[in-house]
């Protein structure tokens, strides 16, 4: 019979895949695709929010369910994820006065929002209390672990999924910046 604690690594996973769907739909259809929040000025600092958080995402799903963990790989992935938060929070802050004249933030995208942070939430906290205590530890005998190789395969697909929602919003934060276009071209080509 098998014990919750070996199903951990494997809840972690199928929350992390229900992650990644509700990301993609809210980070590329809905922001990006139906309310083209990049392209309206009054929402591109919520853009450039979304595009810290897609970024800082990719390296903390690699680190927690990639790559082998270790102590320092576990703590960089908790910088990583406060960081996310602290963003989040910024982001939470910039939504009012960038979605006025849509209306403000509906229900369903609300929805979508408390679904991606409890599946997110879910699938980090299950994977970190499969972990052995001893694996936090920066001092003395490093423990090295492993996840199933199916989560592994989860993560991976899901950095390959971030890595490119990162970079879709990067390119659209550049293309798009409102100051980058206020800026007069150089005539004659430059100096």
């Amino acid at each position: 019979m098998l014990e919750l604690a070996s199903l951990l690594p494997y809840l972690a996973a199928a929350s992390l895949m229900l992650f990644g769907m509700v990301a993609a739909i809210d980070g590329v259809w809905l922001h990006l695709w139906k309310l083209r929040l990049h392209t309206r000025a009054a929402s591109f600092v919520e853009h450039l929010w979304h595009t810290a958080s897609a970024v800082l995402f990719v390296p903390t799903v690699a680190l927690l369910f990639v790559w082998h963990a270790t102590a320092g790989r576990l703590w960089l992935a908790m910088a990583l994820l406060l960081a996310i938060h602290i963003v989040e929070l910024f982001d939470v802050r910039a939504e009012r006065e960038s979605r006025r004249e849509l209306g403000g933030l509906s229900r369903a995208e609300l929805s979508i929002h408390v679904l991606a942070l409890v599946s997110r939430t879910a699938a980090i906290s299950l994977l970190l209390l499969s972990r052995p205590a001893a694996i936090w530890s920066l001092a003395g005998v490093q423990v090295r672990e492993t996840v199933p190789s199916i989560v592994a395969d989860v993560g991976a697909a899901i950095t390959l999924g971030a890595t490119a929602i990162a970079v879709l919003h990067v390119g659209f934060a550049a293309l798009y910046c409102p100051q980058c276009r206020r800026r007069p071209a150089m005539a004659g080509g430059g100096a």
